[in-house]
């Protein structure tokens, strides 16, 4: 955080907040100085002051600067009201905030809010750390979503709304009657407290996106399914809203079925072993309001809840991925059923000819690597088998006669052996990939959890 008090990252944008006391409005002036001087390299380092001039009127003085963030954004004044919002009084108030902030070529956009909202949070974090310097953990609350909400948990974490149309409220009713819901089950071999149903990109080719997780080690335990009309429709308009900022397909979809207000899932990390590590996972809200909790990690473990509402996109960053978990949140007063869509850019696959994975997260890398390997080990099997089939019938062959009977005998034989050999092969090459995926997860549990 190079001695920063609070840091947010979106896209090619990191945020980190400075605070310090300033008795005038040259010391702040001095302390943004002090910070270009320490960090050349920044894109822009916009600062707000403000110093009471007398406690018992509350009256304060402020000073801004935004150093060349755009006019319509206000940084600066953003700052100051921030210092305002946050301080718990104006008594000997003199401190200044300055974020220090660098940039790529990837525009957050000032029209729709993302910017400002970045700016805002990353202060909002700062001013808490610096006035609860003990770790004491910061929680947020959005009951009320009525504007695209953005610099959520590490900063890459958003609500976007109305990302699908739907004035007669038909989209849930449409997919649950499309698409066939199970009762998967976790890790521990229990029922989910949902009902969900996989979808991809490629069923047909026979080349299926692959997403894995504890429960689902080997990415074949479910059947998944070609998008649905719906689903696709929607995939569409998630594909295009996230743009330009994320330019991302989505291959792969788990659609969850909350169908009463005890549904729910539990606090966790999607698991990113097949998944594209620098994407985002893009979560589509239909049907009744359920509220999504975001928790840090590790401490201090600020938390956010935040109401997804109907026709909504969570867009979950890979910072955010990383360093927060996730959780949709028990409803006691609920009134109706929830539909999430959660759409995901994976890099691993099925090769349905071969049956075997490739991609990302196993050791064949390739398409061409899978199917090269099969027709090597198809060779070695063939002449194996051949061989120990010869050998078990040579009796057979020292009588330099063979009957019909015999000679059916050797292709059973040998047909039974390659057969069997093969099942043998896949079933090593899968228990493999399984422990590695195991040991994957296991790393990566926010619980401490062996799987």
């Amino acid at each position: 955080m190079k001695n920063g008090v609070a840091t947010l990252e979106v896209a090619d944008s990191r945020f980190v907040t400075f605070v310090r006391p300033a008795a005038s409005q040259e010391d702040a002036a001095s302390f943004q100085a002090e910070l270009k001087s320490r960090f050349p390299d920044a894109a822009h380092i916009p600062i707000g002051w403000v110093c009471s001039i007398d406690p018992s009127s509350r009256e304060v003085m402020r000073w801004s600067d935004d150093d060349g963030e755009p006019e319509p954004a206000s940084i600066g004044h953003l700052l100051t009201s921030e210092i305002e919002n946050m301080m718990p009084s104006t008594e000997d108030l003199a401190v200044s905030v300055a974020v220090v902030r660098w940039f790529g070529h990837r525009l957050l956009g000032v029209t729709c809010g993302r910017l400002s909202q970045c700016y805002e949070s990353v202060a909002e974090l700062g001013l808490h750390r610096y006035l609860h310097p003990n770790n004491e953990p910061m929680a947020k609350e959005v009951r009320q979503v009525d504007k695209n909400v953005y610099g959520l948990a590490a900063g890459d974490t958003e609500v976007i709304l109305d990302v699908v149309s739907d004035p007669k409220n038909e989209l849930l009713d449409k997919i649950v009657a499309e698409v066939e819901f199970e009762g998967f089950r976790g890790s521990k071999d229990e029922e989910l407290p949902r009902k969900q149903n996989l979808q991809a990109d490629g069923i047909d080719e026979g080349i299926i996106p692959v997403y894995r997780y504890p429960g689902n080690y080997s990415g074949d335990e479910w059947q998944t399914f070609s998008f649905s009309p719906t689903c696709k429709m929607v995939k569409t308009s998630v594909e295009e809203a996230i743009l330009p900022l994320w330019d991302q397909k989505m291959n792969h979809a788990v659609a969850n079925f909350y169908r009463v207000g005890d549904d729910y899932i539990a606090h966790h990390s999607d698991k990113d072993l097949d998944l594209d590590r620098t994407g985002v996972i893009v979560s589509v809200s239909l049907g009744e309001e359920r509220i999504l909790e975001l928790r840090r990690r590790s401490d201090p473990r600020h938390t956010t809840r935040i109401v997804l509402p109907h026709g909504s996109m969570l867009v979950l960053g890979p910072i955010s991925n990383k360093y927060f978990t996730h959780s949709i949140l028990r409803k006691e007063d609920s009134t109706g059923p929830r539909l999430s869509i959660t759409m995901r850019n994976v890099k691993t696959f099925l090769d349905t000819k071969s049956g075997r994975l490739f991609g990302q997260g196993v050791a064949a890398k390739t398409l061409e690597e899978v199917r090269r390997s099969t027709v090597v080990e198809n060779t070695l099997l063939v002449a194996s088998s051949a061989a120990g089939a010869a050998f078990a019938l040579s009796p057979l062959f020292a009588n330099k006669r063979m009957k019909a009977k015999e000679a059916l005998l050797f292709g059973a034989t040998y047909a039974l052996t390659v057969y069997s050999m093969k099942l043998l092969v896949n079933k090593f090459v899968k228990r493999k990939e399984e422990r590695e995926a195991r040991k994957f997860f296991s790393k990566a549990s926010v619980s401490g959890t062996k799987y």
